[in-house]
């Protein structure tokens, strides 16, 4: 049985093309950079993110099929879903560290410290800790937290498709009411999956005051 699945996995195209990304995203992004301005560094930054929140987007509807069907056993989750978001994640926080402290320290650490460093960090030994102990949840349920990033990705990278108001919104829906939808989902239910999301919740809430306070300034302005 083991050996079957093993076949399955390795010839499905899923499998296939998530092992590729995964040795493919950095440097197909790294050339990719270098067609744009070598000066705009925020650009750089966000050229991966980009990339990388439209395909986890394409994706989000699966997290709100397992929350619909109370699919909460790792058994009943497709496995070349998780492989392909493990690979694809794992491929690009690994690329946005290593490309930051060769191309824009000042924002890697300076800057941002908060969003690159710890928050990748953290996220790599997360999606490491779900994929490893079958814990799955912890991350195909959050699919729906880069939706709004596009909208700052775009932004960052050409100022005419900024739009503070749409992504304003997206945060809030994506970002503070799924994240408190997950809490109440899990309460008490999924330890490690509520405690994650505790925590998520309590970044979701720092960035998007942040990001009020800097819009009502900009208003004022």
């Amino acid at each position: 049985m083991v050996y079957n699945y093993a076949l399955t996995l390795v010839f499905n195209p899923i499998f296939i093309l998530s092992r590729i990304l995964r040795f493919t995203y950095f440097p197909l992004v790294y050339y990719f950079n270098l067609a744009i301005d070598n000066h705009n560094t925020k650009a750089h930054s966000h050229i991966l993110s980009l990339v990388y929140s439209i395909i986890i987007t394409l994706l989000t509807p699966y997290s709100y099929y397992l929350l619909y069907n109370d699919y909460w056993n790792s058994s009943q989750i497709n496995k070349y879903v998780v492989e392909f978001v493990y690979s694809i994640s794992i491929s690009y926080f690994g690329s946005d560290i290593m490309m930051g402290m060769q191309y824009y320290p000042e924002i890697l650490f300076n800057e941002n410290i908060v969003t690159f460093a710890l928050h990748h960090t953290a996220y790599i030994g997360l999606f490491v800790y779900g994929k490893y102990f079958n814990r799955y949840h912890l991350y195909l349920l959050g699919l729906p937290y880069e939706i709004p990033t596009i909208l700052l990705s775009l932004g960052y990278i050409n100022p005419r498709y900024r739009n503070n108001n749409l992504f304003g919104i997206l945060f809030f829906i994506c970002r503070i009411l799924h994240n408190l939808y997950l809490l109440y989902r899990t309460f008490m239910v999924y330890n490690d999956l509520f405690i994650f999301s505790i925590f998520t919740f309590i970044l979701h809430c720092h960035w998007f005051i942040n990001f009020t306070k800097k819009y009502i300034l900009l208003i004022n302005n």
